[in-house]
């Protein structure tokens, strides 16, 4: 998934949603890269990741983010196959992209071998 935060026009935009269905129990791992386009080397970009009653189950918070292209992952174990929600907003204006995995529990292959 690929956006833009932080631009204006008539006016700001202030955070993008996104949201997606786990296929399996396991540890969530969310993928961010993102570009600082604003021109500062003083602007913040941040991820919130909540479960699907709205509780935050995962964050990240980027302060001083250089000028150019910059890494993140937020990593959460002991998901649920379920929704999650993103969302990503700034100080400043990024482009950006994520994607995330779900690395199984592996209960089930437990399960299969006893």
């Amino acid at each position: 998934v690929q956006g833009r935060i932080g631009n204006s026009s008539v006016s700001t935009d202030g955070s993008d949603y996104f949201f997606a269905v786990l296929p399996d129990d396991g540890t969530l791992k969310y993928y961010l890269e993102s570009y600082n386009t604003s021109g500062s080397s003083s602007s913040d970009i941040f991820t919130y990741i909540y479960n699907k009653n709205g509780g935050l189950i995962g964050n990240s918070y980027k302060y001083n983010e250089p000028l150019g292209l910059s890494y993140d992952t937020v990593t959460i174990h002991c998901r649920q196959a379920d929704t999650v929600y993103f969302r990503i907003t700034s100080v400043g204006c990024f482009s950006y992209k994520f994607h995330y995995e779900v690395i199984p529990s592996g209960l089930a292959d437990v399960a299969r071998l006893s």
